[in-house]
């Protein structure tokens, strides 16, 4: 032995004092001192000289050897202290590298008990021979060195006991594998010495049942100090596999196992006779089978999970979440837990004895979708469960305006510009009502953080909250979880209607965006919410587009609970969830009737509402003029539209109130907030437009039409009026029913809203001058509206313009003797003749002329060509009233004049509206009358009229009347004339003493007639049809329809065809002439005179020039072969005026201008 040489890095072998190789004979063991064991050197720093390639095997059972050496080794009191240290010079307990490897082991053992049944666990199987015979017969040499000294290491120890080593694996969620250990027939598992490192390199890190990190490089836990299930499972394993096995029971973790429990775990008691494991399961791979290492199996928990011994399971109030797809596969969910990070002081957890352990009931950052795939934190066991995660989106988004909180759900009973974070998933569990008592957000006046909370219901009376902060993040916005929408990127939105009824439901909803054109709304029923899908029944079109900013309409076709409105972020998407407050329709106890009075200028709607049951006459008391009307008190607030933004206006979205406006029903529709009925008849279009027009996608009714003329053009739209008697337009049918459409939603709404049920009847009037084919049209786009609004056609009636006044005005009056009233709105002038009969039904005839208002506003025959040239116009624009007036009040008037789309009508009607405002009125009025000049076309018109009136007398031979009442917005004109019934009465006797003496008519030459006007003219027609259709048939007034043309030598009842117009032409224009004798007439000149009025004999030869012409332009228009066996419905005597009238206005303006350029010079 004296050739022994030891190589010395220490000098307790080299006596010499030298380092190096030195000869000795023998080595003294007890001399090599064990650094790892007496200073306890890091885990991690440690090595293995043994000369084996399965040295990591052996190194484990040398740990568990040195640590039952120092056990044994130690007095009684001192055991303990072996297990978790050596007490180094200064007394202390600290751990060694092999208290660290028996740790490790332990933390093998602990992982697959608790984790081994989860699907990210696996094992592969490595068989040594096969293993090693493929490296030593295709491998390089190396590879061939290797299989053989693994081969030759394994047959010639004890490790030829086994023929398999099981490699232990994690799979990652990005799919990597960790090889975390394997078996070992020495200590039953191994750790692989990466094992630390990969698992931190994947952020990975587990826990034992008593809070003990596995696999922690900081800290060993000894067996006695882990959890008592693990402990239990670890003692019976000792007493039913380890110890039956005699290769194992001489082992030393077989030693170390039995000490802790002899030594250190007394309290748990096993049953020595017949032991039995309890609560586990052979650890087992599909692939492989049960896994063994020395002849028994490894086990992981196989524990029940039962939900009535835990606190956390949810109370929900809706049924949505018991059933869910995954991958096509149908399952059933159990009642899920609601889980926080912190859980809840004294909750039972797992079961009675099991609370929630924050150090290792760890929730996964990514759950998984499925709830029934789903594993609880800190268990095995799989079983659903709900986080903070599940409902709360991840960013919150913030507007520019306060969310209109008693319109759509907040969770807040502030003001707060923050929408709800709130995912749909909530209302699979959760009534949506329940938001007010579940859902809280509140945000810190200092922080700006805001935080949301939810109240989760849990059974026996209990409840868990969950939580979420939401950050502004750093100066550069890192960390912030808010997503702004606030400056450049901006969204708003209204709903029409706000009411929810239980059928036949339908939606509108403007969107409006800027540089937010990835923005997208999905829509909900919480029908379906069980299937995740939204409604598919939505269109979404484009309505505006200019320069970023956009307005979209998407129409629901039926009811929906909520939306789900996506924002693109920098990085990803934001969601967020827009529910709106639908009110709920109180119970149907009226019945709603709405009359329509379709004007050519204005349009007026009145409605009734009466109890069921009431089936007594309407009288006008009871008839109001429709209204949307705001109310703070919820059963009297009956507004249409929910808008997001509250009162307080739309923030920095500055565009989108404007054109809400313009594109959407009123807020409000009251005389006080200045859109009212009666309101211009109008239309807002896109300019634009492809195809057929489409209520609110590209067309609505013009209500913000008078505000909206003073503001500067706009290139996205144009305000269309005349849209009732519209010629030559393709889009005319469509137009008139979409504009209805949107008439009756809005009434379906009203009566929804006020105790009708979303029921109603509507009366439409209609001028009989309108013909066969224009009636047809007209009441075809009354029953299409319906048809889309499922509104049954039989409850639309339609009635005659004309016919309406009786019931609400005429009737009322008693004159006891013929009368007479003309109805003259702006297209069309309706005269009824009634003669009563005491006793019996009253006698009536009905005559209707396409001559009203508008003849003398608007732009001659083709007034739709908007030539803005009538000389009323420029008359103002030339006068002292408009000079004095405001540059401010000048520059609207300009702005409207350049209106893309107006009329001269339109414009003029503009004049009259603001005649007379408060602060400076335009005097529109007042300029007229004071022109003798001007005033002559408006006289002319009148005594049009009246004369046509004393020929449908004569012709139809009916009673002279004692009174001719007028109604009608057009017949306001009359009253520039004089205001005073005598005076007027005077001049209508006059015309009507004339041409009873053309026609040797005794009884019109003898006429006293007496005029009386109707203090509302333009409402007298829809409250009419109100009264008419709540009497019985036989109560009805039904005249005879009648039409005089008035032409020379006319026999009543003759019937004209557009196919005879022309040969009518010199019969006409004889008739005309003699009605300019009326100006020359003694008496008339007298009547006018005392008004200070006159018609000069150089007006009326113009007029005559003109009425040719006039004539001609009237016929050209009326040309079509197709009506040529079609009678003409419009009565030809005004044929000669229609046109002459127009030119008139600019030729007596004309005179204006000389007039006054004589008097300056």
């Amino acid at each position: 032995m004296s050739d022994l040489h030891f190589f010395s890095i220490g000098d307790n072998l080299n006596a010499t004092g030298h380092y190096g190789f030195v000869q000795r004979d023998h080595v003294d063991g007890s001399k090599i001192a064990d650094k790892l064991f007496e200073y306890g050197d890091s885990i991690n720093k440690m090595g293995t000289s043994i000369p084996t390639p399965y040295a990591r095997l052996y190194l484990f059972d040398s740990a568990f050897k040195q640590l039952n050496s120092y056990f044994n080794s130690q007095e009684e009191d001192l055991k303990q202290v072996s297990y978790e240290g050596v007490i180094n010079n200064e007394g202390n307990t600290v751990p060694t590298a092999y208290h660290f490897l028996v740790s490790e082991c332990l933390d093998m053992l602990e992982f697959i008990f608790k984790y081994g049944d989860m699907k990210e666990f696996d094992v592969e199987e490595w068989d040594v021979q096969a293993e090693c015979n493929v490296l030593m017969q295709v491998g390089n040499n190396d590879q061939k060195e290797l299989g053989a000294a693994l081969l030759d290491a394994h047959d010639t120890t004890v490790l030829s006991n086994f023929s398999k080593i099981y490699l232990f694996k994690w799979k990652t969620s990005n799919g990597e594998e960790i090889i975390l250990g394997g078996t070992s027939p020495i200590t039953l598992v191994y750790t692989s010495p990466n094992v630390r490192r990969r698992l931190k390199e994947a952020k990975l890190e587990f826990y034992g049942g008593a809070g003990n990190r596995l696999f922690d490089n900081s800290r060993h836990t000894p067996l006695y100090e882990r959890s008592k299930d693990f402990r239990e499972f670890l003692y019976t394993y000792w007493l039913t596999d380890l110890s039956k096995i005699d290769s194992l029971t001489d082992t030393q973790i077989y030693s170390y196992i039995n000490n802790c429990h002899v030594q250190f775990d007394k309290k748990i008691i096993i049953d020595k006779k017949a032991p039995e494991l309890k609560k586990v399961k052979p650890l087992s791979i599909e692939s492989i089978g049960s896994i063994t290492t020395s002849g028994v199996y490894l086990y992981c928990s196989h524990n029940e999970f039962d939900p009535a011994d835990c606190d956390y399971i949810i109370k929900p109030t809706v049924n949505l979440w018991k059933h869910e797809d995954v991958n096509g596969e149908a399952r059933s969910v159990d009642t899920p837990l609601a889980l926080t990070s912190n859980g809840v002081d004294g909750y039972n957890y797992i079961d009675k004895d099991r609370k929630w352990n924050r150090a290792t009931d760890n929730i996964p950052s990514i759950l998984e979708k499925a709830l029934t795939e789903r594993i609880l934190p800190g268990t095995t066991f799989k079983y659903p469960y709900i986080t903070v995660d599940d409902f709360l989106e991840s960013k919150i988004i913030e507007v520019s305006y306060n969310v209109r909180k008693d319109k759509f759900y907040t969770g807040s009973s502030q003001n707060i510009k923050y929408m709800l974070p709130l995912k749909k998933e909530f209302f699979k569990f959760f009534k949506i009502e329940d938001i007010e008592s579940m859902v809280n957000v509140s945000v810190d006046k200092d922080t700006l953080d805001v935080t949301v909370t939810i109240d989760i219901p849990l059974e026996d009376g209990k409840k868990i909250i969950l939580s979420k902060c939401y950050c502004d993040g750093d100066e550069d916005g890192k960390g912030c979880d808010k997503v702004r929408c606030f400056d450049k990127e901006m969204f708003d939105l209204a709903i029409f209607p706000s009411y929810r009824l239980t059928r036949n439901n339908a939606y509108n909803i403007m969107l409006g965006t800027n540089k937010l054109d990835n923005l997208k709304l999905k829509f909900y029923r919480l029908s379906d919410l069980e299937k995740g899908k939204p409604i598919q029944e939505v269109s979404d079109e484009i309505r505006t587009s200019d320069n970023g900013f956009q307005t979209r309409h998407l129409h629901v076709d039926g009811d929906f609970d909520f939306m789900e409105l996506t924002v693109p972020d920098e990085s990803n998407t934001c969601n967020t969830l827009i529910i709106p407050k639908f009110k709920p329709c109180p119970n149907t106890i009226s019945k709603f009737t709405f009359c329509v009075d379709f004007g050519t200028t204005n349009t007026h709607v009145a409605y009734v509402s009466k109890m069921l049951g009431d089936t007594s006459a309407v009288t006008v008391n009871q008839i109001d003029n429709f209204s949307i009307l705001r109310s703070e008190i919820p059963e009297n607030d009956d507004s249409q539209i929910m808008i997001l933004n509250d009162d307080r206006g739309a923030g920095y979205f500055v565009k989108f109130p404007t054109f809400l406006q313009r594109e959407f029903v009123p807020f409000e529709i009251d005389r006080k907030k200045g859109i009212h009925y009666p309101m211009r008849t109008t239309t807002w279009e896109k300019i634009q437009q492809e195809g057929n027009l489409k209520c609110f996608s590209s067309m609505n009714i013009g209500f913000n039409y008078d505000n909206e003329l003073i503001k500067e053009g706009n290139t996205q739209g144009v305000y269309r009026t005349n849209i009732k008697w519209a010629k030559n337009d393709l889009l005319a049918p469509t137009r008139l029913q979409e504009y209805f459409k949107e008439q009756l939603w809005m009434m379906k709404g009203k009566s929804a809203l006020n105790g009708g049920g979303g029921d109603f009847k509507v009366v439409a009037t209609y001028p009989l001058s309108m013909s066969v084919p224009e009636v047809q049209a007209f009441k075809n786009a009354w029953k299409s509206a319906a048809h889309w609004l499922n509104i049954d056609e039989a409850n639309i009636k339609f009635e005659i313009e004309s016919v309406a006044p009786y019931y609400s005005f005429l009737a009322s009056l008693n004159f006891g003797q013929p009368y007479m009233n003309l109805d003259i709105g702006g297209g069309t002038t309706d005269i009824l003749h009634v003669n009563p009969k005491p006793g019996g039904k009253d006698a009536s005839a009905v005559f209707s002329a396409l001559f009203a208002a508008n003849d003398i506003w608007g732009d001659g025959v083709n007034d739709a060509n908007n030539k803005l040239e009538n000389g009323f116009i420029d008359f103002y624009m030339q006068s002292d009233a408009y000079k004095i007036l405001p540059d401010t009040k000048k520059l609207e008037l300009k702005a409207v004049l350049e209106k893309a789309g107006l009329s001269s009508s339109d414009f003029i009607s503009y004049l009259f509206t603001h005649d007379k405002d408060a602060k400076d009125p335009l005097n529109f009025s007042q300029t007229i009358t004071s022109s003798s000049e001007m005033m002559r076309v408006i006289i002319v018109h009148f005594a049009s009229l009246m004369y046509y009136t004393a020929v449908i007398l004569d012709l139809a031979e009916l009673k002279i009347p004692k009174k001719i009442t007028f109604t009608g917005m057009g017949s306001k004109y009359i009253k520039l004339i004089t205001d005073d019934e005598a005076t007027l009465s005077l001049i209508v006797s006059r015309i009507f003493a004339y041409y009873g003496k053309l026609v040797d008519n005794n009884d019109l030459r003898t006429a006293n007639i007496q005029i009386q006007f109707s203090k509302e003219p333009k409402l007298v027609t829809a409250q009419g049809g109100l009264i008419m259709e709540s009497k019985p048939l036989k109560d009805h007034l039904i005249p005879d329809n009648c039409l005089c043309h008035g032409y020379t030598d006319e026999e009543y009842g003759t019937t004209v065809t557009y196919g005879q117009m022309s040969s009518m032409k010199k019969d006409v224009l004889d008739s005309f002439n003699k009605f300019c004798g009326l100006f020359a007439e003694d008496s008339m000149v007298q009547a006018l005179s005392k008004l200070g009025l006159d018609i000069p004999t150089n007006f009326v030869n113009t007029m005559k020039e003109y009425a040719e012409s006039s004539f001609d332009i009237v016929l050209n228009d009326n040309s079509d072969e197709q009506k040529a066996q079609f009678a003409i419905g419009d009565p030809m005597f005004f044929w000669p005026l229609k046109e002459t009238l127009y030119q008139m206005t600019k030729g007596c303006n004309q005179e204006v201008l000389n007039n006054k350029e004589k008097e300056h010079q």
